[in-house]
């Protein structure tokens, strides 16, 4: 018996409709004819439900990426681009962690993918993210996972909190010969 696997066919069906045909295990052979079973689904719905996702993910003004169990990042909003200097969708999370903390990156992913639960920005918290050209800012990160048809996803919510971890610096004359400076942490 020949098997047919991974073998996606995208069609438009006479609606318009983008459908994916899929091919099944191939059971018969009939006179030298080769006879497919398959699915057929169409695809319209599914799409108009990432579009509507990616348009609520480009309103945020924060860096908002989701990644799948396996630590890919497969939906961002062009903040990621703006605030890392890397492309959207493809890549490893890791990309975005600084080099110091990489390697102990995937162990605390796969703790949290093991009990996830939603985890809101907590200021204050020391996180760090890393640019393409390797500088390194200040975060505040969210995280929230959702159970779909497609296995575990995690939502991250990455803040850049680096111009309020700069403070101010407030200088000033007391009387003559006597000044001060205090800088005030945001």
């Amino acid at each position: 018996m020949a098997v047919l696997e991974h073998v996606i066919y995208h069609q438009l069906n006479a609606t318009g409709h983008c459908i994916d045909v899929v091919p099944r295990e191939l059971d018969r052979i009939c006179l030298q004819e080769l006879l497919i079973s398959g699915t057929v689904r169409d695809l319209s719905e599914r799409k108009k439900g990432k579009q509507k996702l990616q348009a609520i993910l480009e309103s945020a003004p924060d860096t908002m990426v989701v990644v799948n169990e396996h630590r890919e990042i497969i939906i961002a909003n062009s903040q990621v681009e703006r605030s890392f200097g890397y492309e959207r969708i493809g890549q490893p999370i890791e990309i975005l962690v600084p080099e110091r903390f990489r390697a102990g990156h995937p162990e605390k992913f796969n703790d949290f993918a093991r009990a996830p639960v939603q985890r809101p920005i907590r200021p204050g918290l020391k996180l760090f993210r890393q640019h393409k050209d390797g500088t390194e800012f200040p975060v505040e990160i969210s995280l929230s996972p959702a159970a779909t048809e497609d296995g575990r996803l995690f939502l991250s919510t990455i803040r850049d909190v680096s111009r309020l971890s700069m403070g101010r610096l407030f200088c000033g004359v007391i009387s003559p010969g006597l000044c001060f400076c205090l800088q005030l942490s945001a």
